[in-house]
């Protein structure tokens, strides 16, 4: 029997490799069944999952909300996927560039988490979770001076209401 690499997203939705969509309760009948085995994410799975992705369409928001799921199941790779899809397809969507640059941080990819996040920036400057997490990627860096400007000014705009 071929193993099935079960993927849980927010909002009890649990998508198959096989690019099937089942309930929550679903997937726990078949993760019981084979006895709780549960398959390692490897970059063949990872390409798999891409590849599904591309021949399912789903919207920007729905991209950027599965990303937020993986990025809280501390699933980096799969939020990087589905996140510069979401970039791909909008890209003036500044929360799914806030979202790419966070699961990049988590990667501890600082690099590419600035480069995700300076787009959020130039889409809206005054947005201060941005600025926030600019500031993380600079502390991460070492450049606390930085830093620190990029918190005060992320404090300031959040002060605001921005």
């Amino acid at each position: 029997m071929p193993k099935r690499l079960l993927i849980i997203v927010g909002g009890g939705i649990v998508v198959l490799a096989a690019g099937y969509f089942i309930s929550l309760k679903e997937a726990n009948k078949i993760m019981a069944a084979q006895e709780g085995e549960i398959a390692s994410f490897s970059q063949t799975q990872q390409k798999l999952y891409e590849q599904k992705l591309q021949s399912k369409p789903a919207t920007p928001k729905q991209l950027a909300q599965m990303g937020q799921n993986f990025i809280k199941q501390n699933q980096p790779d799969f939020a990087i996927i589905v996140l510069s899809r979401a970039v791909q397809q909008s890209p003036k969507y500044r929360d799914g560039w806030i979202y790419l640059g966070y699961a990049y941080l988590q990667k501890k990819d600082t690099a590419a988490a600035e480069k995700a996040l300076e787009k959020a920036r130039d889409l809206d400057p005054i947005y201060g979770y941005t600025w926030e997490l600019l500031a993380k990627c600079k502390e991460m860096e070492g450049d606390t001076q930085t830093a620190q400007q990029w918190y005060n000014k992320s404090k300031e705009l959040s002060k605001t209401g921005q």
